[in-house]
């Protein structure tokens, strides 16, 4: 069974999908979650804590040290 975990949570939408990019290149598999009402929104990730990447537990030690 594979969990997933925060790799590393970020201010901004750009700021996690730019890093997100650069898992994916290395071939990590990863997703961007925040509440921000589908981007619509994103005055609300602010409260609600920003947005998280998250990666399958395999891949968390490999991705910490891609983004330092």
């Amino acid at each position: 069974m594979s969990y997933i975990k925060v790799v590393k949570n970020y201010a901004s939408r750009f700021e996690a999908e730019s890093a997100k990019s650069l898992l994916e290149m290395q071939g990590i598999m990863s997703m961007v979650e925040g509440d921000d009402c589908g981007g619509i929104r994103p005055d609300l990730s602010f409260a609600t804590g920003g947005y998280d990447l998250l990666v399958k537990e395999s891949d968390l030690s490999r991705a910490k040290e891609l983004l330092g």
